[in-house]
């Protein structure tokens, strides 16, 4: 039976350090103490003495905070907890055909930080918009324009030149 006891008393001592439930130093009390609250072992009001840590942002670490009653030297400690960021778009700059865009999110529980996305080029998607053929004096030009950000360019088809052969003639008799 003692043995049993003191099992379901390290249980209950460890599930308390878990879920922020603290018990008082004479193990008559199981409370969520915050500082405010009655003290225990004396009654008298519990004060935030100091922080142990205190997260750099948004909840990313517990906040650990030693609760101690003045009046009979009572001292345990509150964690709270951390939330999950809340990210949340907060600006887009779009990406063209040759420069990165980027997203940007922000926690929203108090705006504490900033992730950001790469958004990828995706390039110029280039179709033909006029042609003309080179002859053989004359250079060709082919136009182009990208169908996403409309840039153009022009590209020229040098003139082939003329092209000789020998001239054959047929013998003739005289």
């Amino acid at each position: 039976m003692k043995r049993t006891l003191i099992k379901l008393l390290a249980l209950i001592i460890s599930l308390s350090a878990i879920s922020g439930i603290y018990i008082s130093r004479n193990l008559n009390h199981v409370a969520a103490l915050e500082p405010g609250d009655p003290c225990p072992d004396c009654g008298d009001l519990l004060n935030a003495d100091h922080i142990v840590n205190t997260p750099l942002e948004c909840y990313l670490d517990p906040e650990i905070v030693i609760l101690s009653c003045y009046s009979c030297g009572y001292e345990t400690t509150k964690t709270y907890y951390p939330e999950p960021h809340n990210y949340v778009l907060a600006e887009t700059v779009a990406a063209t055909c040759t420069t990165d865009g980027k997203k940007k999110y922000i926690c929203s529980n108090y705006y504490c930080t900033a992730e950001y996305e790469e958004v990828i080029p995706k390039g110029h998607n280039y179709i033909i918009t006029s042609q003309k053929d080179a002859t053989c004096t004359e250079n060709g030009l082919v136009s182009y324009k990208c169908t996403r950000c409309n840039h153009t360019y022009d590209e020229v088809v040098e003139a082939a030149g003329h092209e000789y052969g020998e001239e054959k003639l047929d013998p003739t008799c005289l």
